[in-house]
């Protein structure tokens, strides 16, 4: 499955990429929601966003909005370190959310559920 992983942090992103090819997952790396965007659209095959969601100039839910507007059928997980944020709630009622900081089996738990994968 390829991920695409934005994160604008290059240590939590070098990470959490890390962590997912550990795990074999075949994963792109953006540092902002532009770069995200331009990656979409020359990466045919992305299963699964995994976005931060504080970002600067593009929120990780403007993201997922602007995703879904030229692929709906893209699954995506939201990163953060906020608690319970209104504009989490209410963007993304229906994806996954995995809250800072996270261990690696809970990250590979949420991409599995996120991505409708089984849980083996």
């Amino acid at each position: 499955m390829k991920i695409l992983l934005v994160d604008d942090n290059d240590d939590v992103r070098e990470i959490t990429a890390l962590l997912l090819r550990d795990s074999g997952y075949n994963v792109l790396e953006a540092s902002s929601g532009s770069a995200a965007l331009d990656l979409l659209e020359v990466n045919p095959g992305i299963s699964l966003l995994v976005v931060d969601f504080a970002m600067p100039k593009m929120s990780g839910t403007e993201l997922i909005e602007r995703v879904r507007a030229t692929h709906p059928e893209l699954r995506a997980m939201l990163i953060t370190g906020y608690g319970n944020h209104p504009q989490i709630n209410k963007t993304i009622a229906d994806e996954m959310v995995i809250r800072k900081p996270f261990t690696a089996d809970q990250l590979i738990f949420a991409v599995r559920k996120a991505s409708g994968q089984s849980e083996e």
